[in-house]
């Protein structure tokens, strides 16, 4: 479960924000890693210098998610950009 912010509600013993500390998780584009970031800030750092298109328009930020490791052990969708 996702709130108004694109964060997920589920799975982690911290309530999630752009600063929390996630120690090593993966910032994908659909099913392919980007790279390790370890907040959400950084992801969106990430997300803000993807750019324009050559008309102006600012990219898409559809697709990208950043995945860490949950109460259970196993990798949980943290966060998605709300679009």
């Amino acid at each position: 479960m996702m709130n108004e912010n694109g964060f997920v509600t589920k799975g982690f013993t911290t309530k999630l924000t752009p600063e929390t500390d996630l120690g090593l998780a993966v910032f994908m584009y659909g099913i392919t890693p980007i790279g390790v970031v370890s907040t959400v800030n950084e992801a969106m750092d990430e997300i803000a210098s993807i750019g324009r298109t050559p008309d102006g328009r600012r990219k898409s930020t559809a697709g990208y998610t950043v995945w860490a490791r949950g109460l259970d052990g196993t990798m949980r969708k943290v966060w998605e950009p709300m679009c």
